[in-house]
Order: C-alpha cells, then sequence, then structure tokens
C-alpha cells in the first residue's frame, strides 16, 4: 500500500503523509489543526487533522478562523491527542509531538 499524499495549495506538488508531519511545526490543539512547509515550494498550508482524515488547505478568518479544504485523505491507523501544549500524532509505528502556537 502507498502512502497517501496530499497536493501542496500553492505549487500543486505532492507531499507523503509522513512528510507532511515531518514539516509540521506548529499546532493549534483546539482545532486540530498544524502548520506545515512544503518541501518543494517552501510556502504554509494549514492541515486539519479529523479522526483518520487528514485535509490541507488555508483559513478563512471571518468572523472567526474556519479551515477550507483543498484536498482530504483518508490514513487508516492514524491517530491524534490533543493536550495543551501540544498535537500528539501517531502514524505508521512513528510519533510526532507537534508543539501548541502559544
Amino acid at each position: 500500500m502507498s502512502e497517501p499524499v496530499l497536493p501542496c495549495p500553492a505549487c500543486g506538488a505532492p507531499a507523503g503523509l509522513e512528510t507532511i508531519l515531518d514539516r509540521a511545526d506548529t499546532s493549534w490543539p483546539l482545532q486540530h489543526w498544524l502548520w506545515f512547509d512544503c518541501p518543494a515550494c517552501g510556502d504554509g498550508s494549514h492541515v486539519e487533522l479529523r479522526g483518520s482524515s487528514v485535509s490541507i488547505g488555508e483559513l478563512d478568518g471571518a468572523p472567526g478562523p474556519c479551515f477550507l479544504a483543498t484536498a482530504t485523505i483518508e490514513a487508516p491507523g492514524l491517530t491524534m491527542t490533543s493536550t495543551a501544549n501540544a498535537v500528539i500524532v501517531r502514524y505508521n509505528g512513528r510519533v510526532w509531538q507537534i508543539p501548541a502556537r502559544l
């Protein structure tokens, strides 16, 4: 089974889920959002985790932040836990702890 990929909203380059998680450096635990920098173009995008679904997209800021997905994939086996200080993601035998934006 191949690794699920999502296209960068800015350049369209595909990024594998593990690459997205490796390059995510900020999280918003209450919203289940991550910030990811595309390895191809360097532009940043928001990523949303919901169950085993992972979406990439952007935020609409009015009247409050709302996530607008441009692409969504299913990642069976992915789990996510939110704490006050981080989003913790488990997938494919690996664990990522992405610090919260404080």
